[in-house]
This record gives C-alpha cells, structure tokens and sequence, in this order.
C-alpha cells in the first residue's frame, strides 16, 4: 500500500509562499540602517558620537548595519 500525500490547495501554497517573503524582508531590514531621528539616536548613544556623525557616516559607508557600526567603532 502505498502512502498518499495530502496536497494543500492553490491558496495554501500562496500563503505560504507569502509568509516566506515577509519573514525574508524582516530580516534585511534588520541588516539595514536607516537615517530615522530614532535609529540616529539609538547608534549615537550606542558608540558615544553625535548625531551629525551618525548620519555623516551612513551617506558615506552606505545603509549596511554591519558597515555602519565597524566605522563607528573605529572612531
């Protein structure tokens, strides 16, 4: 006797494939720096810098968390 596999229905695999490609942008997002009055602050007090410097430093190195923080940290 062979074992049968249930198969879900269009809409199913839709949601799925849906929840998937939000969970994926969450987590880039979460890669990313943004130049929000909030973000500024929380990096400016993070690494003991002003502000100006926060932003100064994401229009040079670009909008990579990981990028953003290595040049701060240098500072």
């Amino acid at each position: 006797m062979a074992l049968r596999r249930k198969r879900r229905s269009a809409k199913k695999r839709r949601s799925t494939k849906r929840r998937r490609t939000a969970r994926r942008r969450v987590s880039m997002d979460r890669r990313l720096v943004s130049s929000q009055p909030s973000e500024v602050r929380r990096l400016a007090r993070k690494f003991g810098v002003t502000g100006k410097v926060v932003k100064r430093v994401i229009r040079k190195v670009g909008h990579s968390r990981k990028k953003v923080e290595a040049a701060l940290k240098k500072m």
